[in-house]
């Protein structure tokens, strides 16, 4: 399935003979509406995409979205100075794993974010990891400032991003002695998230990788042990 190229847009739906329309109206009948939750995710997950994208960013492991991935993304090519990833990097081959979550300022229970933990999966066995986890390296969260109108989200002066390694939010977790399911900003930020636009999200991850280097390899030296232990056979 990573082989898998991105359509275009102009590829045809058929019905013997007859043109029905193409797979972009599909696109515009069901991505429209960024205010869903749903596509608001998927749009967020392209930004943070388009934000690494460069040389960094692995079209090998990422050519087309896999919803079954244990992370949203790999990152980590081209990062200068070069570091040591495929010496512990099993789970993700080549770079950090980055988990895209997002949430809107018209929440009516507030902005809150998932970091429920979840089963892993290892792509390259297709197995199921049975144990619950934030498997991601590093989370990226996205927050919607506006929705006043259907494209307010492609304004991307609407949109605030918090960066921070999926270890603090487990140290966060033992600290509170919670095990949260959902996080607001300020957890976010009491948990040592550094917020940022657009235009410096890359150079902020970068320099988490370079900063928190030791942190971000103990947490995927220890996921990846746990999914040898518990893949389901």
């Amino acid at each position: 399935m990573k082989d898998l190229k991105p359509l275009m847009g102009r590829e045809k739906i058929k019905d013997k003979d007859c043109t029905v329309g193409e797979i972009s109206d599909f696109w515009k009948w069901s991505y429209s509406f960024l205010s869903s939750p749903t596509v608001r995710g998927d749009f967020a997950e392209y930004l943070v995409y388009v934000a690494l994208k460069g040389n960094n960013v692995s079209d090998e492991h990422y050519q087309t979205r896999m919803d079954w991935d244990m992370v949203d993304l790999t990152y980590g090519r081209g990062i200068d100075p070069p570091l040591p990833f495929i010496t512990f990097c099993e789970s993700t081959g080549h770079g950090w794993g980055i988990e895209v979550k997002s949430s809107s300022t018209t929440n009516k229970s507030g902005v809150r974010f998932d970091i429920k933990p979840k089963k892993g999966f290892h792509v390259k066995l297709n197995k199921i990891v049975e144990h619950h986890r934030n498997w991601a390296d590093i989370h990226v969260f996205a927050l919607l400032t506006n929705e006043e109108s259907q494209v307010a989200g492609l304004d991307l002066s609407n949109w605030d991003f918090y960066v921070i390694p999926t270890a603090k939010l487990e140290l966060f977790r033992k600290v509170k002695k919670r095990e949260f399911k959902s996080i607001s900003v300020s957890g976010l930020l009491d948990a040592g998230a550094i917020s940022c636009r657009f235009g410096t999200l890359k150079k902020t991850v970068d320099r988490t990788i370079k900063s928190e280097y030791d942190l971000l390899k103990g947490w995927k030296i220890d996921h990846d042990r746990l999914k040898q232990v518990h893949i389901k056979q």
